[in-house]
């Protein structure tokens, strides 16, 4: 790993990955979630190449710039699942009623 130049690379990918995950809506979710773990498999890869070559240094700075964005990206992406969950519940609630509604008006004929 070419120290400061492909840790600068990947800094900018998973900012990238952080803006798409923000950016996420039931139209371009496909899209936008597809890079995202692109982006995290190819972090995946280079955090365990670091982790395989015993310089301290490289494996500091590594540490110092991608370990707090990729943190980030995990709450972001912990917050969406949780918020579609809530979403979900929502829908589920509803329908509940709607079926409800149905049947106090079947029952009323």
């Amino acid at each position: 790993m070419k120290n400061n130049t492909e840790i600068l690379k990947l800094k900018q990918e998973l900012e990238e990955a952080l803006l798409l995950l923000s950016q996420i809506t039931d139209d371009n979710f496909d899209d936008n979630f597809s890079k995202v773990v692109k982006i995290m498999k190819h972090y995946e890869l280079k955090k365990e190449e670091v982790n395989n070559f015993p310089q301290i240094e490289i494996f500091q700075e590594f540490a110092k710039e991608l370990f707090p964005i990729a943190k980030l990206i995990k709450d972001s992406y912990d917050n969406l699942v949780t918020k579609k969950q809530l979403e979900l519940e929502l829908i589920k609630d509803e329908l509940s009623r709607i079926q409800d509604r149905k049947k106090i008006a079947v029952y009323e004929r």
